[in-house]
């Protein structure tokens, strides 16, 4: 389509599209629930919660992925991740529906003392990448990770700095982490 034919495209949808975006985030508490109990497939739980924002969907994911492995939800106040999962703490991250198709993880707490399960969802294909404490720290350095938030003047005089890196397909990063880190399922990898 041309610019004109897709500006009229949005104006036209526009309220659907707006409403169709309300209906999922008013059940976005039961679609978890619903892919649990088998009524909805995972597939249709992660089509339908692409169209929330990342703010709204990360939650549910790692909600949906804790009641998934019967994991608990960690107090931030324990500074050990977001999961526990026999006995074990994992700080999880997702990513997914990007423009790109890159995975963007952001908020790496190094100083906390868990491992790291990151997720990256797609149309078609949900990815999970299991690296322990010191393979995240690795990757950071081998991915030259950045600062995910504050000035270079704060950054310098802070001594928790949460991270950020980008794992785009097809790259060399992304054939690593696929050797070394990607788990058909992640009890495998527990």
């Amino acid at each position: 389509m041309d610019i004109q034919e897709t500006l009229h495209f949005i104006l036209q949808n526009i309220e659907q599209s707006r409403a169709v975006v309300r209906a999922a985030y008013s059940i976005r508490h039961q679609l978890v629930e619903s892919a649990i109990n088998g009524k909805i497939t995972e597939r249709e739980f992660y089509t339908i919660t692409s169209l929330l924002s990342s703010q709204s969907r990360s939650p549910i994911w790692e909600r949906y992925f804790r009641e998934k492995y019967g994991g608990r939800k960690v107090h931030k106040d324990e500074n050990r991740g977001d999961i526990e999962i026999n006995g074990k703490f994992y700080e999880f991250k997702s990513s997914g529906f990007n423009q790109d198709g890159s995975v963007n993880i952001i908020q790496i707490r190094l100083w906390q003392n868990c491992d790291y399960i990151i997720q990256y969802v797609a149309d078609d294909e949900t990815l999970t990448f299991i690296l322990t404490h010191d393979e995240l720290e690795q990757e950071t350095r081998l991915m030259n990770a950045r600062s995910a938030h504050g000035t270079k003047e704060v950054i310098d005089i802070n001594q928790l700095v949460e991270l950020r890196i980008t794992l785009v397909p097809d790259s060399e990063d992304w054939k690593r982490w696929l050797k070394n880190y990607q788990k058909a399922h992640f009890l495998d990898a527990s």
